[in-house]
């Protein structure tokens, strides 16, 4: 076997095609195709070995940090944000916009480097047995391997997509991106194979050779690859997902089928039963893993706001309970007709939604932001799963695999999520976990509307202030939208903070909590769960942030004010009924003072925002002078209070720098959160009270978790893939 023959190839068309020709032509092809079934079978053995050598043998502490020090060049060239453009020389302007430009590719390079290595590997190895032992550059010897290869990729790239992965601890999700890229790289070998014979046809004068029975069987699978590979690019799938999906299981169908009748001389039958068998397996394993609600008051739906539910489904629900947190399963809604259900195994259009709740516990809670997809009381729902999530710093000790918290052994020391939105999902879980093994561990979570943090009332039981710090990104104040039809408003508000009026007969399904437009706010681009990341070393000058605002809140108010708002002065005229309430007269006998410190540390903040690495503490506010708004915002504070993370909500994106890396390997403080009772009952900064660990953890005890948006996944990543901690990433996009 030849695997180069020269560096210089002149490629050409036979003139003629004799028996020992084809003979040879047909050996070496055989050969090549063997030689890849060998490739893919040795490659999906190590799939799992590389993932138990990297959870166990690889110091994370002797990663190369290859970005740090340009990282470090480009943001002295960049500057300081607070200089003004208008004073830069040419030649600075020049100089930062290039560095800005050069950030900007070192970051993407940072967050794909795996897919761009991942396809880099499989694209020397595909053109390596693709373009070896040529016959001198014989494009039908190139145009044979190169439909050969595909084909026999084929089974490997269907076992890649298996729901969960038969390899031992290897979840899917992490084998899609070796699906998608093996199947863009065989899609575009397939149109080289097309290609050239159609060049042959040309070269020759045989067109009508193209259009044999044997050959048409050739054509539909290279218009199903063609389809497949321009509805899974991204801006397209994104757009119209569902047509995505029902094209690529369709097609994959029609490609099994057509390639039987297509591939000869060689017989492909035992490929097409193994492509079959797959295909069949992953139908007949689903229908065993889904379970249907009895009825249709099984799953209780409650609107938290009109762009997120909370879902509480019964365990029967769950046929394969999960042994680790974080499991996910995936739900599609229950059709009575046999024939949409039949054909939902076949091309199986389920929704993945991440559990909230531990396997131990006796319902399971889904947050979910409401699309499309809506879920509705009153309605039947089949859900498949669960699905375990792989994480690396769990194991249980249990030998049959049953989840139980208390032989669940986590090796982390200390754990940083960072999560967007319904991310918080994910993070719940090991929230617990950690709590209960005396894990440190800080929650981060961004939203965009901040009357989702409500959700958390259903998880009061776990919720600790001081694990959480919370950013608002969105206004603080509802629109006058908010509260049209204010009775209804009112009436479901009240189901998230009294459960026990939840009443599926009197609660209206298709109603938002606050009546705003699904449709603006639902919308992906309205929101802005985010955070900003920062290389920069330590400023101590930055600290004094947090002690100047601990100094206006002490000079301003009394502890503890901060989320008690001005009372607009229309709700003073308001019925003895509501101004006689235990809230309303605890608000009211602060509003003076509420109005000085609200203006006082608003204005104050402005002035330092643009150079303040602290973010403002959040504290809502009503726009509208009914009654129905003023007790919503109530209900919200006393959620809050009562969760004791009145003072863990700030306004903006988080800024994750040098503290949090600090409290990373050492604890302490990380947001300003305004003066506290010291353990001396004084009045201290809050930054004085968490002291910081003596001893540092080793950089393979850290772990930093994200999920949610794509943009904050991979700030974060890009973030972390510079401080050297462990990193995991929780995500179902493809």
């Amino acid at each position: 076997m030849v695997l180069f023959e020269s560096l210089h190839i002149d490629f050409y068309y036979p003139s003629q095609k004799t028996k020992e020709y084809k003979k040879l032509r047909q050996e070496v092809t055989n050969e090549y195709g063997d030689i890849t079934l060998i490739l893919t079978l040795a490659f999906l053995t190590l799939i799992p070995i590389f993932g138990v050598l990297n959870q166990r043998f690889v110091a994370v502490s002797e990663k190369l940090q290859f970005f740090r020090s340009i990282n470090a060049s480009l943001n002295r060239w960049i500057g300081s944000e607070k200089v003004d453009r208008g004073e830069m020389s040419f030649k600075a302007k020049i100089t930062r916009s290039l560095a800005v430009r050069a950030k900007n590719v070192l970051i993407f390079l940072a967050y794909n480097s795996r897919s761009l290595l991942l396809f880099a590997f499989l694209v020397s190895v595909m053109s390596l047995l693709s373009l070896s032992d040529i016959n001198n550059g014989d494009l039908i010897f190139v145009a044979k391997r190169v439909g050969k290869i595909p084909a026999v990729c084929f089974p490997t790239i269907l076992f890649l997509s298996l729901r969960p992965s038969p390899l031992p601890h290897t979840l899917y999700l992490a084998l899609l991106p070796l699906h998608k890229w093996l199947s863009r790289i065989i899609i575009l070998q397939t149109l080289l194979h097309v290609a050239l014979f159609c060049g042959f046809f040309q070269h020759n004068g045989t067109w009508q050779k193209a259009w044999k029975k044997d050959n048409i069987y050739g054509w539909v699978p290279f218009i199903g690859f063609a389809i497949i590979f321009i509805t899974s690019l991204s801006k397209f799938k994104n757009k119209f997902y569902r047509f995505f999906y029902f094209q690529h299981y369709l097609w994959t169908w029609i490609i099994v089928i057509c390639l039987q009748f297509h591939i000869r001389p060689v017989k492909y039958s035992s490929y097409t039963a193994v492509n079959i068998s797959i295909l069949i397996a992953q139908i007949v394993y689903r229908i065993r893993l889904s379970q249907k609600t009895t009825n249709a008051f099984d799953v209780q739906v409650t609107d938290v706001t009109p762009a997120l539910q909370l879902v509480e489904l019964p365990n029967y629900l769950i046929t394969n309970k999960a042994s680790n947190p974080g499991a996910h399963i995936r739900i599609t809604e229950y059709s009575s007709s046999f024939i949409v259900r039949a054909f939902k195994q076949v091309i199986p259009y389920y929704h993945p939604y991440t559990l909230a709740s531990l396997p131990s516990d006796t319902t399971q809670k889904l947050i979910i932001r409401t699309g499309k997809f809506r879920f509705l009381n009153r309605h039947r729902y089949l859900a498949a799963g669960s699905y375990d999530s792989e994480l690396s710093f769990t194991e249980s000790k249990n030998a049959n695999s049953k989840f139980s918290i208390a032989k669940l052994k986590v090796k982390a020391k200390r754990i940083l999520i960072i999560v967007g939105g319904t991310g918080i999902s994910f993070a719940l879980p090991i929230l617990r976990i950690s709590n209960y093994h005396g894990i440190p561990i800080k929650i981060v979570w961004v939203v965009h509307d901040y009357r989702e943090i409500a959700v958390l009332k259903w998880f009061d039981g776990f919720i600790h202030g001081d694990d959480f710090e919370i950013f608002v990104t969105g206004s603080s104040s509802e629109s006058n939208n908010s509260v049209n039809n204010s009775a209804m408003a009112d009436r479901n508000m009240s189901h998230i903070y009294t459960r026990e009026e939840f009443d599926l007969n009197q609660q209206d399904e298709t109603s938002p909590l606050l009546n705003d437009n699904i449709g603006d706010v639902a919308s992906s681009d309205n929101y802005d769960e985010n955070v900003e990341i920062s290389m920069e070393n330590e400023n101590p000058a930055d600290d004094n942030d947090c002690e100047e605002m601990c100094i206006e809140d002490l000079s301003d108010s009394d502890v503890g004010n901060d989320m008690d708002e001005e009372v607009p002065d229309a709700l003073e005229s308001l019925s003895p009924s509501i101004g006689d309430s235990p809230s309303n007269k605890f608000a009211s006998s602060r509003k003076s003072i509420s109005r000085k410190t609200s203006s006082s540390r608003r204005t104050n903040l402005s002035k330092k925002s643009s150079v303040s690495t602290a973010n403002e503490v959040f504290t809502p506010t009503v726009t509208s002078s009914s009654e129905n708004a003023y007790r919503q915002l109530q209900r919200f504070k006393d959620i809050i209070r009562s969760l004791n993370i009145e003072h863990k909500i700030y306004k903006g994106r988080p800024k994750i720098n040098y503290r949090y890396y600090n409290w990373c390997l050492y604890g302490g403080f990380t947001q300003c959160s305004g003066p506290v009772e010291g353990s001396d009952r004084n009045i201290v900064c809050c930054r004085d009270v968490v002291k910081p660990d003596s001893i540092q953890l080793p950089l393979k005890d850290i772990w930093v978790i994200s999920a949610g948006p794509e943009g904050l996944v991979k700030n974060v990543k890009v973030w972390v893939q510079e401080t050297g901690f462990n990193f995991h990433e929780e995500s179902f996009r493809t």
